[in-house]
């Protein structure tokens, strides 16, 4: 049998060794930013009113540790 991309599929696999976890975690807008100002702390109103104040911390904070990220996506759509 051979699969889409030509390679014979018909002999099972090697097992692998490798162990694949998947973790799910939720990631705010405080997870992903910090106030310039070190001795405040995050106010979710002040952030969205003044972006400039805030500098990104999600790519080293969270970025690095992920392969894959993922949202969900919530559908509304009614087709009646």
């Amino acid at each position: 049998m051979v699969n889409f991309r030509g390679k014979d599929v018909s002999q099972p696999a090697r097992a692998s060794n490798r162990v694949f976890q998947v973790y799910r975690c939720v990631v705010t807008c405080q997870d992903m930013v910090q106030n310039k100002d070190s001795t405040k702390s995050f106010d979710k109103a002040d952030y969205y009113a003044h972006l400039e104040r805030y500098n990104p911390i999600f790519h080293e904070r969270i970025a690095l540790y992920v392969s894959v990220i993922g949202t969900p996506l919530i559908s509304t759509f009614n087709p009646n």
